[in-house]
């Protein structure tokens, strides 16, 4: 009966715990700010970050999600073991642009500028979201992170 009563315990506080980081006014997930503010808290926090500048899409193509839409949908992604292999707390930047064009993300991990080999650093909020395993991995592994947890 302890053993049960320990686990409900252990589970309660971690709950509790997880809710509070997440509704925390004095340190959201989810920020609007720019460029320089995403890349100083990524910095600050050895943190994996992603900075999101939403555009309003093509003319007669609007985008399909605000920037603070897509900052909300990719923070939660990047911590849900249904989207990822590798659940990773992360913070998102976000800075809205009334400016024609396409929404666009970078991702800095320990405050670097994540680039593929073909030194490309910007991409699509779906690029993003359809390689979540591909930058929690990376994220882990720079930081000592078991993969398996």
């Amino acid at each position: 009966m302890k053993k049960i009563i320990v686990v409900v315990c252990v589970f309660m506080c971690m709950t509790l715990n997880t809710y509070a980081q997440e509704n925390d006014p004095l340190n959201p997930p989810v920020r609007e700010g720019g460029y320089g503010a995403a890349v100083t808290y990524s910095v600050k926090n050895n943190a994996l970050v992603l900075f999101i500048l939403g555009g309003k899409g093509k003319k007669n193509e609007p985008e399909k999600y605000t920037a603070k839409e897509y900052a909300q949908l990719l923070q939660a992604g990047f911590k849900n073991p249904k989207y990822t292999n590798y659940p990773t707390e992360t913070v998102v930047f976000y800075q809205e642009s009334d400016e024609l064009g396409p929404t666009v993300t970078r991702v800095f991990i320990n405050g670097l500028r994540y680039e593929t080999d073909n030194a490309l650093s910007v991409f699509s909020p779906k690029t993003i979201g359809n390689n979540i395993d591909l930058f929690t991995k990376y994220y882990r592994k720079k930081n000592n992170i078991p993969l398996n947890n």
